[in-house]
């Protein structure tokens, strides 16, 4: 299930992260901070896909987990589409960043 579409998103893990986001005014703020870095060229999508994944990872206190709940915790935050995410946000194509 994880790697089928997931209302109109890549797949769940993706979806429920988006709504993450939307639902948190503070993460909403910080988000949109990199997205507007990203879209004045003064942060490459790697850089803002990598920031968007460490806060997930810090978010979820992954450190603290014991080790099947960062094999689970993990599993899930690495099948997010932090690109997908990022670009439809920014409402962005990949070509706008070239």
């Amino acid at each position: 299930m994880a790697d089928e579409k997931y209302n109109g998103w890549a797949n769940y893990d993706t979806w429920s992260m988006s709504l993450l986001i939307d639902n948190d005014q503070g993460l909403q703020e910080e988000f949109h901070e990199h997205v507007e870095l990203l879209k004045n060229k003064e942060e490459s999508l790697s850089e803002t896909m990598d920031w968007m994944k460490d806060w997930a990872y810090e978010w979820m206190g992954y450190e603290d987990l014991d080790s099947n709940q960062q094999q689970f915790i993990g599993s899930s935050l690495d099948n997010v589409d932090y690109r997908e995410i990022i670009m439809n946000e920014a409402n962005l194509k990949f070509e706008d960043l070239n």
